[in-house]
């Protein structure tokens, strides 16, 4: 069993938050990506701006509780403004196209929950209304710049098309990946490459750990901190793999769930 801790104890979003500014600015970024303006009001939802491509980071927990998400009126309010920020044109509640004068930015939204996985309503402190997941993405596709969603949670290596319902062009991608604390404990890299034709890719690459299978095998890349990561890593993966709860579906057994190009139409 787990031993007594007095000092074991639920943190509030805002601690949370703070925590992420306790730590070495280097390699960076401070507060991990939160701006340090939010910490006070408690917000861990944020933007990132880099270059053509914008990454829009949405806060899916429920403060209610449960292990499914969803967002607060506050949040959707906020994210349909960002959308709009970043967006020469976009539809209106309506499908109406409303002009604007902002540039164009390709945009990625990055959450906790997929789609499939904000399915809580029920509202928390204050009594905010909650957003699921297909109201979710009907927002989403009222942006052709939107073109990928990435999201964890379901700890799986899965990619989905999220389709326009009108059957026009806004349509967008949705990629889920794995835990890197379950076998076999990969990553995945993904570039977005305008290909000069009125199209774009989306890439994925699903990528190992560095640590060997084996961890004898592990060859220490820091000999003068007294510790050997890359053999931690290796005791890591291996246990990983003798978890009699591995679940081998949930690595993406199918091609198309890993390594594979993604079309888009340039919005």
């Amino acid at each position: 069993g787990v031993g007594s801790d007095a000092n074991r104890r639920l943190l509030s979003r805002q601690e949370w938050l703070t925590l992420h500014f306790a730590t070495a600015s280097t390699p960076g970024p401070d507060g991990h990506g939160f701006p340090a303006d939010f910490v006070d009001a408690g917000r861990a939802y944020y933007v990132l701006d880099r270059g053509p491509v914008v990454l829009v980071v949405l806060d899916t927990v429920n403060p209610a509780g449960a292990a499914s998400g969803s967002i607060g009126l506050a949040q959707y309010q906020w994210l349909e403004a960002e959308l709009i920020a970043r967006s020469g044109s976009y539809f209106d509640a309506a499908s109406q196209v409303v002009a604007t004068e902002n540039a164009d930015r390709l945009i990625v939204i990055a959450s906790h929950h997929p789609i499939e996985a904000m399915t809580d309503s029920f509202p928390g402190p204050g009594n905010e209304q909650r957003f699921r997941g297909d109201e979710v993405e009907a927002l989403l596709h009222r942006f052709p710049n939107v073109v990928l969603h990435i999201a964890g949670h379901t700890l799986e290596q899965r990619i989905s098309s999220r389709p326009d319902p009108g059957g026009g062009d806004r349509g967008y991608w949705q990629i889920t990946t794995g835990s890197p604390l379950d076998a076999p404990m990969q990553g995945r890299l993904i570039d977005i490459v305008d290909n000069g034709d009125g199209s774009i890719s989306v890439f994925s690459t699903v990528y190992d750990s560095a640590a060997p299978i084996n961890p004898g095998d592990a060859e220490d890349p820091t000999p003068d901190d007294g510790t050997n990561e890359r053999l931690l890593a290796g005791v890591a993966r291996q246990l990983a793999a003798n978890d009699t709860q591995l679940d081998l579906d949930a690595v993406g057994l199918a091609a198309s769930d890993r390594n594979a190009e993604m079309l888009l139409t340039a919005p």
